[in-house]
């Protein structure tokens, strides 16, 4: 006897959601036709409201709080407008999963074996959402994009949006659902400031199902940065090399020969690094102190 297993498709949507863990965290959750959700771990729609209960899970911030949204920055909540309570949010989600399974069947619980299995194993689920569209082909062949987060702007307000890039180097932008953009269209949304990553002052901005805050960017993305990323996510889906790749093998290549050519070369691929990716260069300790200690402070020797 063999032992085997399967990989199962399950289709999804995004909902707006808040993920409370010391701080706030925006979210563009995932929630899938079998009822499992992804709340930075995969739970049923039978233990949603256990999350909310325990604040894992929250349908609003504070005012004066931060909200952490990633990729873009944090914002103070100077004012809000909040849509849910945890019950009626719970019943919306509810909503979305009847909309893609009707008739409710087949829906995710994870039974007391497997939890014991996975507990023994120390295995913990996320069910983190791959994006993707139906390719033009024969068949139900789909095609994997990759996502980030940026404004939509809408009059005096800003959408909190997605914008997904695949590989035939088309774009989707999920204020704009059925719409597909180039690259250097999405350069000219960003010039006419249809599209942004940052705002000056007081910003208006919508969050979607949950409501709308006023707030005010402490840190964040800029433009520039959030082009580049982009850029780097066009790379990504069509296995090219991104800016992380080039700057890595730029570390490795000082690494082996120290000397001021490489350096340099290292430096001028960490600074194409988009600013708010570059602690993804290392590890989730060390992040991309060893590259800014090269560069900037050569003289400061690393011990090995």
């Amino acid at each position: 006897m063999s032992r085997v297993f399967y990989n199962r498709l399950v289709e999804g949507q995004t909902v707006s959601a808040i993920i409370h863990n010391g701080s706030y965290f925006f979210q563009h959750m995932a929630v899938y036709e079998d009822g499992s959700v992804s709340c930075w771990k995969r739970v049923g729609l039978d233990e949603l409201p256990e999350q909310l209960n325990k604040g894992w899970l929250v349908t609003e911030v504070p005012t004066g709080e931060n909200l952490n949204v990633h990729g873009l920055g944090d914002f103070k909540i100077i004012a809000a407008e909040w849509m849910h309570t945890p019950e009626s949010y719970v019943a919306h989600i509810c909503d979305c999963v009847k909309q893609m399974n009707p008739d409710m069947e087949g829906l995710y619980k994870e039974t007391r074996p497997q939890s014991q299995r996975w507990e023994k194993n120390r295995v913990s689920w996320s069910a983190s959402p791959t994006p993707y569209k139906i390719a033009e082909s024969f068949g139900y062949d789909i095609s994997k994009g990759e996502s980030t987060s940026l404004f939509y702007r809408c009059g005096e307000k800003l959408r909190l949006t997605q914008l997904t890039a695949f590989p035939d180097k088309t774009i989707a932008i999920d204020s704009l659902p059925g719409q597909w953009f180039s690259l250097h269209e999405i350069y000219k949304m960003f010039e006419t400031g249809e599209l942004t990553s940052s705002f000056e002052g007081k910003g208006n901005i919508l969050l979607g199902e949950l409501g709308a805050i006023t707030a005010v960017r402490e840190c964040g993305t800029s433009n520039d940065d959030k082009l580049m990323e982009i850029v780097d996510l066009l790379a990504k889906t069509s296995d090219e090399p991104t800016s992380h790749d080039r700057c890595k093998n730029a570390y490795y290549e000082y690494l082996r020969w120290p000397t001021e050519e490489c350096r340099k070369r290292l430096q001028a691929a960490y600074e194409a690094v988009p600013e708010h990716e570059r602690r993804y260069l290392g590890d989730m300790d060390s992040k991309d102190w060893d590259y800014r200690r090269i560069i900037y402070h050569p003289e400061n020797k690393r011990e090995v």
